[in-house]
């Protein structure tokens, strides 16, 4: 329930961009930043604690992926909105937040005014995207590659951003309490849908989606 201050949790291992978000968002009387984490597990024990409406949470975390970090929270009663915060190309998340049950998506490059009407939105149980996004989502659709990237699993999305980002079956199989078996299925199903052979096409296909940072060292298995 929110009271006369929408209570907002940072979800960001970066100080400055804290610093940075927090003061946008107390330029507003009816917003106050609650709380802030570092990690998602951080997140999670603040969440636990109740008093927080909406929870901006940022796509790379140290610990978990910020999508990841969504499934837990809508796996959970928590009564909490959540907004995605990235510094990746909006099209290339946009479409598995709406998907995993996020109330927006903001880029870190979006002006004070669109970052307030994401919570405010948030806050009152609605959604937002920005305009640049409807844009981006309906080239999208037309062009067909929203097809392809939809027609992966929420679970399939998952496997895929911890394999490219190098964890193992057996770690990954850990993380979702899931068995090695299990991981190995969600594994062979996205290479089939996406066309591809191995983990180094799968990482390249990440960089060339905005999903991973082209810097990252990709993997010859």
């Amino acid at each position: 329930m929110i009271t006369s201050h929408i209570r907002v949790l940072l979800v960001d291992d970066h100080p400055l961009v804290i610093a940075g978000v927090r003061q946008m968002l107390e330029t507003a009387s009816d917003i106050k930043v609650a709380a802030h984490a570092a990690s998602a597990e951080e997140a999670m024990l603040q969440l636990g604690g109740g008093g927080i409406d909406v929870a901006l949470i940022d796509i790379s975390l140290p610990d978990e992926n910020g999508m990841a970090l969504l499934q837990r929270i809508k796996r959970t009663s928590l009564q909490v909105a959540v907004v995605m915060l990235s510094a990746y190309s909006e099209d290339a998340y946009a479409i598995r937040a709406l998907r995993g049950g996020a109330h927006g998506y903001v880029s870190k490059g979006a002006s004070l005014d669109v970052l307030l009407d994401a919570v405010r939105a948030a806050a009152r149980g609605g959604r937002y995207f920005s305009s640049e996004l409807n844009v981006m989502l309906v080239k999208q659709v037309q062009s067909g590659a929203f097809r392809q990237r939809t027609a992966l699993s929420a679970r399939e999305f998952e496997v895929m951003l911890k394999i490219v980002a190098g964890e193992s079956t057996n770690a990954i199989a850990a993380q979702l309490n899931r068995s090695p078996k299990t991981i190995s299925t969600h594994r062979t199903r996205l290479y089939e849908k996406l066309n591809i052979r191995s983990t180094a096409q799968l990482t390249r296909y990440a960089m060339e989606e905005g999903l991973i940072s082209s810097t990252r060292p990709t993997s010859s298995k």
